[in-house]
């Protein structure tokens, strides 16, 4: 019996953790019965979907707006290309107002809801009676209460006209910038609450026809193109499967612009490509390259195969070199896409300007940059509407991303790094 449950005990410690060595000389990888059990069977997200129903949003539910056939495009192929397991629906001002549930076997319950999108609707179904809930508009209020119920089998999506408004008689100038601390706070949250949190920003445009209301609560009557913006929250893993199934052209209206951010991750996979030079592992775990000699194109060439599926930004974001700090700057870089890899996504190809080998420690990062339509974006002044602009809308993305970088020392922030030494 003794024997037995020593046995017992052997086979089951070897179940919890399982070791595996590359024949490439990589680190090993550990893993365990949940790593195991979760690359077998991804388990569905389920999305919940609010959108803000204030009073400066009548404007976009006015008859049929690009605003309706968008929303309903993005959430239709987020139900039918199996991103979640439900479609939870809602109004959201100060308080949240439950509007249905799309499941596989009542897809017409968003048909419905999306049909029914028009100011009467909002007040009707959005209000309680003799509260004035729809009178103030708090982008930070209205992002904490949907993180507040986000978690890692959570993915929570607002959308909003992003305007910041106090409410009358409250001058926005005096609040707009304690908007950047509020959502630095709530963003940090996210972050304590999900491993891996990340989040997409979707700038989005579409006609409207209503009452825009200043910083001062002032009602103007307006018609035409106003923007309007969806956040969406939750892990990398669930906003890259997201973004995989919906791409931007499954929208009804393409998005004018979009900022992507995910937490840093410290162990990003690469290896240096065989076909240049010699290489091999150090005590560090760094790579060496030895032996770089000429092509037949007279370069000396260098490239580096790395795994950047953890890091969520745009496709075009990480094949611009713009984007990557390196420090050896003899040499040019260029980013190729690698498709159907199991192990790495991109290739990083480095070229000697001057056809000379250069050696020495080569660090690679990259940057984890604000988005420049961030302030091409902003209303400074908050009076009448301005085209393809919305009253404070940089002091949010300043807040999200401070929020991503905090702990950050350098001024430039960077999404990781990895080394190579040439000699």
């Amino acid at each position: 019996m003794c024997i037995l449950c020593i046995i017992c005990c052997t086979d089951r410690g070897n179940a919890t953790s399982r070791r595996i060595r590359s024949n490439s000389g990589e680190p090993e990888q550990v893993l365990n019965d949940d790593t195991l059990l979760k690359n077998k069977e991804r388990v569905k997200p389920i999305v919940n979907v609010y959108i803000e129903n204030s009073a400066s949003m009548d404007g976009y539910v006015q008859g049929t707006a690009d605003f309706k056939t968008t929303v309903y495009s993005f959430l239709q192929y987020i139900k039918i290309q199996n991103v979640c397991d439900s479609l939870n629906l809602f109004y959201l001002n100060s308080r949240i107002f439950p509007q249905g549930t799309v499941t596989d076997d009542n897809l017409e319950v968003l048909k419905y809801f999306v049909e029914r999108l028009d100011p009467n609707s909002f007040r009707l179904k959005g209000t309680v009676p003799g509260e004035n809930s729809r009178g103030t508009s708090d982008i930070d209020d209205l992002l904490r209460s949907i993180i507040s119920t986000t978690d890692e089998n959570v993915i929570s999506i607002l959308i909003t006209d992003g305007i910041f408004s106090p409410g009358k008689g409250r001058d926005a100038n005096e609040y707009v910038a304690a908007q950047k601390i509020g959502l630095m706070g709530t963003f940090s949250t996210l972050m304590n609450k999900i491993k891996n949190a990340a989040v997409i920003l979707y700038k989005m445009e579409s006609q409207f026809e209503g009452i825009y209301y200043d910083k001062t609560d002032t009602k103007i009557p307006y018609r035409g193109l106003r923007p309007y913006y969806i956040w969406v929250v939750g892990s990398t893993e669930n906003l890259t499967e997201l973004l995989n199934k919906v791409p931007k052209n499954k929208f009804n209206t393409e998005p004018e612009e979009i900022f992507m951010i995910s937490e840093v991750t410290n162990q990003t996979r690469y290896i240096v490509d065989d076909n240049y030079g010699v290489h091999k592992k150090n005590k560090g775990n760094k790579y060496v390259v030895e032996g770089l000699t000429k092509d037949k194109s007279g370069k000396v060439r260098f490239a580096v195969k790395v795994d950047l599926s953890g890091v969520l930004v745009d496709d075009s974001y990480l094949l611009n070199p713009d984007n990557y700090f390196y420090n050896l700057n003899n040499y040019s870089l260029e980013i190729q896409k690698l498709d159907n890899n199991p192990k790495y996504t991109h290739k990083l190809k480095f070229a000697s300007k001057d056809g000379k080998p250069h050696p020495g420690v080569m660090s690679i990062k990259l940057k984890m940059e604000e988005p420049k339509w961030a302030e091409s974006s902003n209303d400074n002044y908050g009076g009448s509407p301005l085209e393809g602009k919305t009253y404070g809308l940089k002091y949010q993305i300043d807040g999200l991303y401070e929020a991503f970088t905090k702990d950050m020392k350098d001024v430039q922030k960077y999404y990781n790094e990895i080394i190579i030494k040439i000699q």
